[in-house]
């Protein structure tokens, strides 16, 4: 969930599953063709996603909305799961385990 996770080198592994539209339905309003399942890996964000936990994600969001929500992005090439923080120009990207420091990165404008 970290900064190990590739998104040019890793094999992508892939499955079809289908689930109830009223399922989705009722936890987001996002079309399902713009919503992925992915799994996560590592330490970072536990306790509150454990390695290997399946996460949903809502790709028709682009822009940071809501501060210190957990939020899936890739900066290049490297996908993550975080907490992300934003104060001005400056961006901190947050993990829930407490000995994973945070990453901090001053945006340019």
């Amino acid at each position: 969930m970290g900064w190990a996770a590739p998104t040019q080198m890793s094999p992508i592994e892939t499955h079809i599953l289908h689930f109830p539209r009223t399922w989705l339905e009722s936890i987001t309003s996002t079309p399902p063709a713009l919503l992925t399942f992915a799994r996560g890996r590592g330490d970072s964000m536990q306790p509150t996603l454990q390695d290997g936990d399946i996460v949903l994600i809502d790709r028709s969001v682009r822009t940071i909305r809501e501060q210190d929500a957990i939020w899936a992005l890739t900066l290049g090439d490297i996908a993550m799961i975080k907490r992300v923080r934003i104060k001005n120009d400056r961006v901190s990207l947050l993990s829930d385990n407490d000995r994973i420091p945070p990453t901090k990165f001053t945006t340019k404008k």
